[in-house]
């Protein structure tokens, strides 16, 4: 599998990161950025790990 694949599930997990700063912050339109975000961001991986037939973390 190419290495970008894992650049996918590193950005995936920045979304996450910065959601859960957001949240702690209370900031309620950056925690709402954040969710749509991660959303964006799990949609890319689920898209590449069904194009390669594997379940990326």
């Amino acid at each position: 599998m190419p290495t970008w694949v894992w650049m996918v599930v590193q950005n995936r997990d920045r979304a996450a990161a910065s959601l859960q700063q957001a949240v702690a912050r209370g900031g309620a339109e950056a925690a709402e950025f954040g969710r749509i975000w991660l959303a964006e961001r799990q949609a890319v991986v689920d898209r590449v790990g069904t194009s390669y037939g594997v379940d990326l973390p």
